[in-house]
């Protein structure tokens, strides 16, 4: 089967049109806007430096909007130093003497009884030496000599 010189340009026709189209593609693009007035090309080598600057300009925004609110809370973080830093009270409890007999101990000059509270910390258990207290969700054991 043999085929005749317009069979085989008919069949090479469409890879040709392809290869000149993609030769010439960019003035084919360029002149496009004759034909179509709206159309205007864009071409932007610096596509990416572009996007790096903005991207740093966005990362700085980031920092601005972050230094804003900071200033705006400043006064909460101000108050929390104040209150929980420079003038926290520390609580100190000072056990003074212990009757584990009778279930009493003195701490902080007053007489207490287990499940008392003191200054803020109850009273779990005394013994003779010591006095168990729980404060601030923790427990904490008290000695007569320190």
């Amino acid at each position: 089967m043999y085929l005749n010189n317009r069979q085989i340009l008919s069949l090479l026709s469409p890879f040709l049109i392809a290869g000149v189209i993609y030769y010439f593609s960019d003035d084919i693009v360029k002149n496009l806007r004759y034909l179509f007035p709206q159309y205007e090309s864009y071409k932007d080598t610096n596509l990416n430096a572009k996007a790096e600057t903005y991207l740093k300009i966005e990362a700085k925004d980031k920092i601005y909007q972050k230094i804003q609110n900071d200033i705006k809370n400043r006064h909460l973080n101000t108050n929390y130093v104040a209150e929980k830093i420079l003038y926290s009270k520390k609580t100190t409890w000072t056990l003074q003497m212990t009757y584990p007999k009778k279930n009493i101990a003195i701490i902080n000059n007053k007489i207490s009884k287990v499940n008392d509270i003191v200054d803020n910390a109850k009273i779990i258990s005394i013994e003779n030496s010591r006095v168990l207290i729980r404060h601030d969700e923790r427990l904490q054991w008290l000695y007569l000599f320190n």
